[in-house]
């Protein structure tokens, strides 16, 4: 099943024109699926990156 999502992530990867990455967390931000093309830095894909965000974004609200 991963390996379907994946591929389906990926086509929408390529059909969107500006996207890069996609990542898919549980509900504590643990990444459990992600997917990104060669123009993604490595340190934009690591989980801490990505909870540092969330956590700015729900401190603005």
């Amino acid at each position: 099943m991963t390996a379907e999502l994946r591929k389906f992530l990926y086509g929408l990867l390529s059909s969107v024109e500006g996207l890069h990455s996609i990542l898919i967390t549980d509900r504590d931000g643990v990444p459990v699926v992600s997917v990104a093309d060669e123009t993604t830095p490595e340190l934009a894909m690591r989980a801490s990156f990505f909870i540092y965000i969330w956590h700015g974004n729900r401190s603005r609200k």
